[in-house]
């Protein structure tokens, strides 16, 4: 995940190209602030992060097989 800090978008590489990708972003409490559903071909990802305000979050990633995450922080 890059780049880390991010301050206008987010780039997500998967190990494996995958077709459907569901993107959360949840903050220090849990609380989702951002879901995405995306359809690739390829094992990257870019999300447009503009509405996501400065801290710490966590990024999920859901696959049709497997689940990735990590800490996410946000400078504006």
């Amino acid at each position: 995940m890059f780049p880390n800090p991010a301050s206008g978008s987010l780039n997500i590489e998967l190990p494996l190209a995958t077709e459907n990708v569901l993107l959360t972003i949840e903050n220090v409490t849990g609380r989702i602030v951002a879901t995405k559903s995306i359809s690739t071909k390829t094992s990257k990802v870019h999300y447009p992060i503009p509405n996501i305000l400065t801290g710490i979050y966590i990024v999920k990633a859901f696959t049709e097989s497997a689940f990735y995450s990590g800490k996410l922080e946000v400078n504006k």
